[in-house]
C-alpha cells in the first residue's frame, strides 16, 4: 500500500512540474501543445508534432534551450510513455547537460530504456554523466552492465578502470569481453598489465577480443610517442605461439614503433620461406624511412625469389628514392619477364636521362614491355630529361624519334616546338604524323602560321587531315583568336583548293567578325568543295554569328544536304548560353518553320525542352498533334513545365492534358500527372 501511494506521489509531482513548464511556451501555442502532447505519444501515431519539437530544440540556444530541456527532463520523471520517453532521451543525447543527468541516470536500470538512457549519457560530455554511468554499474543487470561497459569505453573514462579491471577478471565472459574492449580504448599502466594478465589464462573467445584491446593499447601509446612502452607490447605478441593474424599486426607494430632498427627482421622475413610474413614485411618496409632501407633493400633484391623482387620493385618506386636507380636498372636486364616490366615501371618513378636509351629501346622494338617504356618515358623525372629527348627528337634511329616526339607531345614539352615543327616536314610519313600529333597538343598562337604552313604544305591526304586538326584544336582553344585567324585568311588567298577547304573549316572554331567574312564569302564560291567547306565551317561555328546566314542557307540552297548542314547548325547555335532566352525562342520559332523533315523537328523540340518560357510551351504542345513528333514533343512539354514553376497554370494544364491523351511512356504520364495536379487540376 505505501509502495502505491509513493508512486502516486512521483506521478502527480512529475504532472506538476510538467505544468509548471509549459507556460514558458505561452508565446509560441503550437510549441507549447506540442509538448503538452508529448507525454502521451505511443509509436505508430502521428510524429508531426516530435518533428516540431526536434527542429525547436535543434535551433534553440542559450535560456530557450536550457528551458526546453528543463521540460524533457522533466518528461523523464513522469507518467509518460516509455515511446515517448525514448524521444526525450535521444533529444537530450543531442543538447542534454549536467543538469539533466539526474532525469536520465535512474533509467541506466530500467528495462525498456536502458539502452537509450545510456546513448544519451555517453553524448553528454560533463563527468557528471560518466559518474552516473560509473555508480549504476554495481546495480545493473548483465545486459545492462555490458552497455554501460561500452559506453564508458567510448567515452574513454580513466575513472572508470577501478571498476572495469574486476569486470575483466570475473566469471562472466561477456561481460569481461566488453571490458577488455573497453579498457583496451582507455588504456594506460593498469589497463595493459590487467589485459597482459587475463591473455595468458582467458579462453580462445575471450583472448582474441583482450587481444585486439591490447593491440589497441599499444597502438595508443605509439600515437602519444612512447614507442619503448608500444614496442614492448608489440614484441610480447610477436611470437611464433601467437595466431598469424596477431603476429602480422605486431609486427606491423614494431615496425611502426623502431624504424629502421627493425631492418635485420624485416630482411630475415623477406628471405624466409613464410608467405605470409614475407607478404606482411613487404607491406610493412614502405612505412620505413631513409636511406638505410633503400641500400638494405636494394642489396637485397637479387637475392629474392623473382615474385618477390617484382613486389619489391614496387615498393622502391612508391619510396621515391633515387639510390636505387642502378639496382632498378640491373633488374631490367633480369630474364624474368615480370622482374623486368616492374624494374621498367620503377624507372618511370626514379630514373633520369640516363635511362632513356633504355626506354626508348624498348618503347620502339615492341613487345610485352613496350607500353609500359613509354608510360616510363611520358613520367621520367630527373633534371635535363626533356632536353635529352629534343636532342633524340633531333636524329638517329627513326623509330626512336618516333617514339620521343610522341612522349614530348605527351609531356607537354613547350620547348620541343622548334623540333616538332621541323620533324613534321620530315621524310618519313610516321616522323611526320607523330610531330603534327605533338604540336597540336603543345602549340600556342605563336604557333598559329606555322600550322597554317603545314596544311597548305601538306605532302598528302593523311597530313592534311592531321594538320587541320591541329590548326583547328588550336583555333578553338586560343584566347587571342586573331593571332590564328590572320594568318588563315592570308594563307587562304593563294592555297591549294584542298588546303583552302582545311583552313575555311578551322575558321570555324575560331569564330568571330573576321572569320565570318571570309567564310560568308566562300558560300558562294564557284568550287563546290569550298561551298561545302564554308557551309560545314558555318554549321559548327563557335559563336551566334553565324546564326543569320545558316537560317538563310537552310531556306534558300538547292541542295539538300546543306539544307540540313545549316539548319542543324543554326539549332545548335540556338541552344548556346550565350544566346537570351527571348532569342532562343525566336530562333527555334524560325528554325521549326524552315524545317522540312522530321528529325529537324525533333531536333527544334529538344531545344524548346531546356526553355523556361510559357510560350515554349505553347509551342511545343502544338506538336502534340503530330504522331511523328508526339514523344519528343511530350519529354520537351513535361521539361518545360517543371521548369516555369507557378507561371502560367492555364497553359501547364492544357499542356499536360495533351501529353496526357497521346504519351503512352509511363515516367512522361508519371510526371504528366504530377504537373497537372500542381496547377490545379484538370479542367472541369
Amino acid at each position: 500500500m505505501g509502495r502505491c501511494r509513493r508512486l502516486v506521489a512521483c506521478l502527480v509531482v512529475g504532472c506538476i512540474a510538467l505544468a509548471a513548464a509549459l507556460p514558458v511556451w505561452a508565446a509560441e501555442p503550437t510549441l507549447g501543445q506540442d509538448l503538452k502532447d508529448l507525454p502521451k505519444y505511443k509509436f505508430g501515431e502521428s510524429r508531426e508534432h516530435l518533428t516540431r519539437i526536434s527542429n525547436a530544440v535543434r535551433d534553440a540556444k542559450g535560456t530557450e534551450r536550457a528551458r526546453l530541456c528543463a521540460y524533457l527532463a522533466a518528461v523523464l520523471g513522469s507518467n509518460a510513455t516509455p515511446d515517448a520517453k525514448r524521444f526525450v532521451c535521444r533529444q537530450l543525447s543531442i543538447v542534454g547537460t549536467a543538469k539533466e543527468v539526474p532525469a536520465l541516470a535512474p533509467l541506466l536500470l530500467d528495462k525498456e530504456l536502458s539502452d537509450i538512457a545510456r546513448y544519451a549519457l555517453e553524448r553528454t560530455p560533463e563527468e557528471a554523466a560518466l559518474k552516473a554511468m560509473r555508480d549504476a554499474l554495481g546495480k545493473a543487470d548483465p545486459g545492462q552492465k555490458i552497455g554501460i561497459v561500452n559506453s564508458l569505453g567510448m567515452r574513454e573514462d580513466k575513472a572508470a578502470v577501478g571498476a572495469l579491471l574486476p569486470l575483466l577478471k570475473g566469471t562472466d565472459v561477456p561481460i569481461a569481453m566488453a571490458a577488455a574492449g573497453a579498457l583496451g580504448k582507455i588504456g594506460g599502466p593498469e589497463a595493459v598489465q590487467a589485459l597482459a594478465d587475463v591473455r595468458g589464462r582467458a579462453d580462445d573467445k575471450l583472448k582474441a577480443v583482450v587481444t585486439d584491446a591490447y593491440l589497441l593499447c599499444a597502438d595508443r601509446l605509439l600515437a602519444q610517442n612512447k614507442q619503448a612502452d608500444a614496442a614492448a607490447i608489440y614484441q610480447d605478441m610477436y611470437k611464433p605461439t601467437e595466431a598469424k593474424h596477431v603476429q602480422m599486426a605486431a609486427l606491423r607494430g614494431i615496425v611502426a614503433a623502431g624504424g629502421e632498427k627493425t631492418l635485420p627482421l624485416l630482411t630475415e622475413l623477406l628471405t624466409g620461406h613464410d608467405a605470409e610474413m614475407q607478404a606482411a614485411a613487404l607491406r610493412f618496409v614502405r612505412e620505413v624511412a631513409g636511406p638505410e632501407t633503400t641500400k638494405a633493400l636494394t642489396g637485397l633484391l637479387p637475392k629474392l625469389p623473382p615474385a618477390t623482387q617484382a613486389l619489391l620493385l614496387d615498393d622502391l618506386a612508391t619510396r621515391g628514392d633515387a639510390s636505387a636507380l642502378p639496382a632498378v636498372m640491373a633488374a631490367a636486364k633480369s630474364d624474368n619477364d615480370d622482374v623486368k616490366a616492374a624494374a621498367v615501371k620503377a624507372i618511370g618513378k626514379i630514373g633520369d636521362a640516363s635511362t632513356l636509351p633504355l626506354l626508348t629501346a624498348l618503347a620502339s622494338a615492341g613487345g610485352p614491355l613496350a607500353d609500359q617504356a613509354r608510360a616510363s618515358l611520358d613520367i621520367l623525372p630527373g633534371a635535363g630529361v626533356n632536353e635529352a629527348m629534343i636532342g633524340l627528337a633531333e636524329q638517329g634511329n627513326t623509330n626512336v624519334r618516333k617514339e620521343v616526339i610522341r612522349s614530348l607531345g605527351v609531356r607537354r614539352v613547350d620547348k620541343a616546338v622548334p623540333v616538332l615543327l621541323k620533324a613534321a616536314g620530315d621524310a618519313d610519313s610516321g616522323i611526320r604524323a607523330e610531330s603534327i600529333k605533338a604540336i597540336e597538343i603543345v602549340a600556342d598562337e605563336k604557333c598559329a602560321p606555322d600550322l597554317v604552313g603545314l596544311v597548305v604544305k601538306a605532302k598528302d591526304d593523311a597530313d592534311l587531315a592531321a594538320a587541320e586538326k591541329a590548326l583547328s584544336t588550336l583555333a578553338g582553344r586560343a584566347e587571342k583568336k586573331d593571332a590564328v585567324v590572320t594568318p588563315i585568311l592570308s594563307a587562304l588567298r593563294s592555297a591549294p583548293v584542298n588546303a583552302k577547304c582545311a583552313l575555311i573549316r578551322a575558321l570555324g572554331r575560331a569564330g568571330g567578325a573576321k572569320a565570318l567574312g571570309a567564310v560568308g564569302k566562300a558560300v558562294g564560291d564557284a568550287d563546290e568543295g569550298i561551298q561545302d567547306a564554308a557551309i560545314r565551317s558555318l554549321a559548327d561555328w563557335a559563336d551566334a554569328g553565324a546564326a543569320p546566314q545558316l537560317l538563310n542557307i537552310a531556306k534558300t540552297s538547292p541542295k539538300t544536304t546543306h539544307q540540313v548542314l545549316a539548319l542543324r547548325g543554326y539549332i545548335r547555335i540556338a541552344g548556346l548560353q550565350e544566346v537570351s532566352a527571348a532569342n532562343k525562342l525566336q530562333m527555334y520559332k524560325a528554325a521549326m518553320a524552315a524545317a522540312k523533315r522530321p528529325d529537324e523537328k525533333k531536333q527544334v523540340l529538344g531545344g524548346l525542352g531546356d526553355v523556361k518560357n510559357v510560350e515554349a510551351l505553347q509551342m511545343v504542345a502544338g506538336s502534340l498533334d503530330e504522331a511523328g513528333l508526339q514523344n519528343e514533343a511530350a519529354v520537351a512539354a513535361v521539361n518545360i513545365a517543371k521548369n516555369l514553376g507557378a507561371r502560367g497554370k492555364d497553359v501547364i494544364r492544357a499542356a499536360m492534358e495533351k501529353v496526357l491523351a497521346v504519351s503512352k511512356d509511363k515516367r512522361i504520364r508519371k510526371d504528366a500527372t504530377d504537373l497537372l495536379q500542381k496547377a490545379g487540376g484538370p479542367k472541369k
